[in-house]
């Protein structure tokens, strides 16, 4: 949605090449799984918040499928915000957008953020809180807490957004490597597959790959500056290396290749387990 939005910021409309990328992977999303299913008014509903320091994500959804979606990129004053006030307006944010379906009738809502369970029991609270806190004492809710880990819809949203963010401006040439899916032997295969709605593991997410919240890289040089990106941070050994890598990124030789490009491409020597390459 970004590069739609930027065509409307008080600036003369010009549709860009990027715009109509956007909203031609906006058309995919909205018509392949997981598709958006009309909401049942005899059934429960569940609101999945999850917020980041980039932004604010929810999920609507009965008996495990999404009914609505919202997300909101942080600006101005809010960036500054806390992580708890960044969590709170989330919770706030998530309740409003889905308000014409959870008036009148109680619902469960969802966040990773544990403190959140305890939101009306503080004695005093600032002026912000005390707003908030008036707003959702209009719906009936249970508020539960489920760790990051088993949030997965909504945390994956924020934790992909941050993923792309952080590549878009660190790695050189990451805008054009969505085009490479199609031309790897082995991406090839799933991406077909998820198109046609026959593989649940990957999930497409602006043209990106991704195997739960690691970003699947095709082949090409991007995997060895990965590589050097990450242990270039911390001048880590190769297992520590290997264990950073794989947790954000995926591609099916990663082990293979980290080991191989630590010893050979980046000029590392062989030195004990555990121990920092030099």
């Amino acid at each position: 949605m970004a590069p739609i939005t930027e065509c409307m910021k008080g600036v003369k409309f010009q549709w860009t090449i990027k715009a109509e990328e956007g909203f031609q992977q906006i058309k995919e999303k909205l018509t392949t799984t997981p598709i958006l299913v009309l909401p049942d008014f005899s059934q429960p509903f569940e609101l999945h918040s999850d917020a980041s320091k980039m932004g604010i994500e929810d999920v609507l959804s009965q008996a495990g499928k999404p009914v609505a979606y919202f997300s909101e990129k942080l600006t101005g004053s809010r960036v500054c915000y806390s992580m708890y006030d960044i969590e709170f307006y989330a919770v706030v944010q998530a309740v409003k957008h889905c308000r014409h379906y959870l008036f009148h009738r109680e619902f469960i809502l969802y966040t990773d953020h544990d403190s959140l369970r305890h939101l009306y029991s503080h004695v005093k609270i600032s002026a912000r809180h005390a707003s908030w806190s008036t707003y959702l004492q209009q719906f009936t809710f249970v508020l539960k807490h489920k760790a990051g880990v088993t949030n997965r819809v909504a945390d994956a949203l924020s934790r992909r957004v941050n993923l792309l963010s952080t590549m878009t401006v660190q790695v050189p040439g990451f805008d054009s490597f969505r085009e490479l899916f199609d031309s790897d032997p082995y991406f090839f295969e799933v991406m077909a597959a998820v198109r046609a709605g026959e593989n649940s593991e990957f999930v497409l997410v602006d043209g990106f790959l991704f195997w739960g919240n690691q970003l699947c890289v095709p082949d090409s040089s991007l995997r060895l500056q990965i590589i050097k990106e990450i242990h270039g941070e911390g001048h880590v050994g190769r297992d520590r290396t290997l264990q950073l890598v794989k947790a954000s990124y995926f591609w099916p030789t990663i082990r293979k290749e980290v080991e191989r490009d630590m010893l050979k491409d980046v000029g590392f020597v062989n030195c004990p387990k555990g121990k920092r390459l030099m």
